[in-house]
């Protein structure tokens, strides 16, 4: 019997899940968008850069009449890092923006920053919570 028949007969079906999700090719999920002319491509995250985008969104605060800290995600804070983190040049390859402009992003109109924020939050998984609230 040929060996790698033999390896394959001996794994366990958790061993095969495991190695059919893990090798799973999946695409990333993007949408372009025109803005005054500029081609914008807002770009799904992979789970590590979801994550940055989740810790810099959240806030540490005191519960209100309490003495109990808590940390909860700021929604402006989360439209602006999902701006930052989801929007490439698709010609260059390149983030638009950079950390350095949340203050920029987070002084625009939201009418303005939304033309982003709503695809980028929809390909990071949140256009559905956002719609519920």
């Amino acid at each position: 019997m040929n060996e790698g028949v033999k390896k394959e007969q001996n794994r366990t079906p958790v061993e095969n899940i495991r190695d059919a999700f893990l090798g799973a090719k999946g695409e990333f999920k993007t949408k372009k968008i025109e803005w005054q002319g500029h081609e914008i491509e807002i770009r799904e995250l992979n789970a590590k850069q979801r994550g940055k985008v989740y810790k810099n969104a959240t806030v540490t605060k005191q519960k209100r009449g309490s003495d109990e800290i808590i940390q909860e995600i700021d929604s402006g804070y989360l439209n602006v890092w999902a701006v930052i983190y989801c929007c490439y040049n698709p010609k260059t390859n390149t983030r638009v923006f950079q950390e350095t402009d949340f203050n920029a992003l987070s002084s625009l109109p939201c009418s303005v920053l939304d033309k982003l924020a709503k695809p980028a939050l929809e390909l990071l998984g949140e256009a559905e919570e956002e719609e519920k609230n």
